[in-house]
């Protein structure tokens, strides 16, 4: 868990450098597993709606519906579901953390000592006083 005043969060991850519980760690992404899961998250929803829109246009158009805007609107809704969905069943199927490694363990003169999230310099003592 994090608060706004530290920044630090609680994640599952990959620990090859066999960082000890309670270390304070840098973590990285897999970029390419952001990629796909960006593509999938955002695009994918919009994809299936557009193809659900335009299957149900053509059917609407093909039975001579005056208004086959109709069917199209309700199976681009249908498909948005349906996506979002079958984005809900891989999230549930997918390991928590996965695609993320701890890179490295942050030393304790790395470590902000105030709110502001910038680290204390030793030549800037009003900031060390001050907070």
């Amino acid at each position: 868990m994090h608060s706004a005043d530290d920044k630090l969060i609680d994640v599952p991850a990959r620990n090859p450098i066999k960082a000890s519980k309670g270390d304070r760690v840098e973590v990285s992404s897999d970029e390419g597993r952001m990629v796909r899961t960006m593509f999938f998250v955002f695009w994918f929803p919009l994809g299936m709606a557009g193809l659900f829109a335009w299957i149900g246009y053509e059917i609407g158009a093909r039975l001579a519906w005056n208004e086959p805007r109709v069917l199209s609107v309700a199976l681009g809704l249908l498909g948005f579901v349906f996506s979002i969905f079958t984005i809900y069943r891989v999230g549930k199927r997918t390991e928590a953390g996965a695609g993320l490694t701890v890179s490295r363990v942050i030393p304790d003169y790395e470590m902000p000592s105030c709110g502001s999230g910038l680290p204390v310099d030793e030549d800037l003592p009003f900031l060390r006083d001050n907070h």
